[in-house]
């Protein structure tokens, strides 16, 4: 069965036979966004936040309930009662035109900080 988008599955890849673990493609992406954010929002933050979250992480993304693997993860966040309309609401004005990062940083200053 191929499930591609489901962040704790394991699947084969139909068109070339490869085995693929969504659990540790999801890690890749978090890791990428984490540093993201940190290079754009707070460059002081060390290293070991990473580390401290990683646990927390494998551990959401185990979850095999959606909302409760959502869940998990928005009260990672510090945000239990964020909802994903409300990220698209702030993230709608940078799609309009050309992506403008300089707008984005200003849409989510009001984030909770790290660190």
């Amino acid at each position: 069965r191929v499930i591609p988008d489901v962040v704790n599955y394991v699947w084969t890849d139909p068109r070339d036979g490869r085995r693929i673990d969504n659990k540790e493609r999801t890690m890749a992406a978090a890791r990428a966004t984490f540093q993201f954010l940190v290079r754009f929002f707070n460059p002081q933050i060390p290293a070991s936040v990473w580390q401290g979250l990683k646990k927390d992480l494998r551990e959401a993304f185990k979850i095999e309930s959606y909302d409760e693997r959502k869940q998990r993860l928005r009260n990672l966040a510090g945000a239990s009662d964020l909802r994903y309309s409300e990220v698209c609401e702030r993230f709608e004005p940078l799609y309009r035109d050309d992506f403008n990062l300089s707008e984005a940083l200003r849409l989510f200053s009001g984030l909770p900080v790290m660190g």
